[in-house]
């Protein structure tokens, strides 16, 4: 997704359906409280920074 890759193409890398993924990006939206996929990739950016082992993780 940071990547700049479209459902399609994350489909077609993992092996499963642009539907399967459209779910699990919803799924990852509504757990960092985003609504689109800018927002998410600049927050899982942010938090990757902020993380003391640069994981995105608390307690690193």
């Amino acid at each position: 997704m940071i990547e700049g890759k479209s459902n399609w193409e994350i489909a077609g890398t993992l092996g499963i359906s642009e539907r399967t993924v459209k779910f699990h990006l919803g799924n990852i939206y509504s757990k960092l409280g985003v609504n689109t996929r800018v927002k998410a990739a600049t927050l899982t950016m942010e938090l990757s920074k902020n993380a003391p082992d640069g994981t995105g993780q608390p307690g690193g």
